[in-house]
């Protein structure tokens, strides 16, 4: 795994702002408490709704500004730029997209279309997707309201910075987004995504994705979902790869197998810490890292036996991506965390 020269990993450290962890009991809860949430909100008239909305809206506002122009967002903000050129400047291609020498599909990542307009070809504007997973509820918590104006903060920057970048769709799914949540958001002129996708998304255009502070689990899934040449078109801004990578960290075999595709990919890793435990408020941002994939000439799909040329695959070398890890099930997942995110 490549770091940026001169940056040194932390270390570790005792974390506020800990991966959310779900045990099969906690996630019936955590659907009451949404859909308690829910409920009180649709009893109220819609003056009552404006406001509680305006309320959060002035809140994310606010945050906004009491982060801009600090280092640790520039730095954020820069190091997002060099992410997202690199990935414009590759291919997302369909070509991983086959199946094994014995003529059986394998189970792949969730396929999406994009928008009308939003692919690159055939135009000079170039596209891009925001993916966030995980950031919690925005009329709750104030860590996720600071971890929202970051990816706003950032998606603005984006816009006026990139030369001929088009669209830049941004999308969000945490399982305990209310329907205020989910208003305030469309305000703010987000998406929300209405199934679990359990970080399994495939991509089709360059793709960022955010996942402040979670498990695990979720990362892997979205690099396994995207194992080949996708890799190249996505970046993740998220906690720190190699720190989970640490050997105290993997002594459960467990450990290991929740980051089978993390592991496996790890020499093609491009990490650069943003140094967020400097933030003014521990546990929001620290271990925050992004991830780019610099990919070997060859590549296996993520078809079994086959590499990216459709020829037989050789035993993995330095200089040829491996064959993909297998698929991680949410029984696997510590604390059943794909139950519900």
């Amino acid at each position: 795994m490549r770091r940026e020269q001169g940056w040194k990993t932390p270390g570790r450290r005792k974390r506020a702002g800990k991966a959310r962890k779900f045990t099969c009991s906690s996630s019936e809860e955590v659907r009451k408490q949404v859909l308690a949430k829910d409920t009180k909100y649709k009893s109220m008239d819609k003056k009552s709704r404006l406001k509680a909305q305006k309320i959060v809206l002035q809140s994310i506002e606010k945050r906004k500004e009491s982060m801009e122009s600090t280092s640790f967002v520039e730095s954020v903000i820069g190091h997002s730029k060099k992410a997202v050129n690199y990935i414009l400047n590759g291919k997302v291609t369909s070509q991983v997209d086959k199946v094994n020498n014995d003529g059986k599909k394998e189970v792949e990542g969730i396929e999406h279309k994009s928008p009308k307009g939003s692919t690159n070809e055939k135009s000079e504007k170039k596209s891009i997707e925001v993916i966030c997973y995980g950031l919690g509820s925005i009329s709750d918590s104030p860590n996720a309201q600071y971890q929202l104006a970051l990816i706003l903060l950032v998606s603005e920057s984006l816009k006026k910075s990139i030369e001929n970048l088009g669209t830049i769709n941004v999308y969000l799914y945490d399982p305990v987004l209310t329907l205020m949540d989910k208003d305030v958001l469309i305000e703010i002129g987000l998406k929300t995504l209405s199934i679990n996708e359990q970080c399994k998304r495939k991509v089709e255009i360059p793709t960022l994705f955010y996942m402040p502070h979670c498990s695990r689990g979720m990362y892997n899934n979205v690099v396994w979902a995207n194992w080949g040449h996708r890799l190249s078109g996505i970046c993740l801004l998220g906690n720190s790869f190699s720190n989970y990578m640490e050997k105290s960290n993997l002594q459960a075999v467990k450990a290991k197998a929740e980051i089978a595709s993390l592991l496996a990919v790890r020499q093609f890793v491009n990490e650069v810490g943003l140094h967020g435990h400097t933030f003014k408020i521990k546990g929001v941002f620290n271990d925050l890292s992004i991830h780019t994939f610099v990919l070997p000439g060859k590549v296996h799909d993520d078809s079994k036996n086959v590499n990216a040329s459709g020829n037989k695959a050789k035993a993995a070398t330095p200089n040829l991506l491996p064959e993909r890890p297998a698929e991680l099930k949410s029984n696997q997942s510590t604390g059943n965390l794909f139950e519900i995110l």
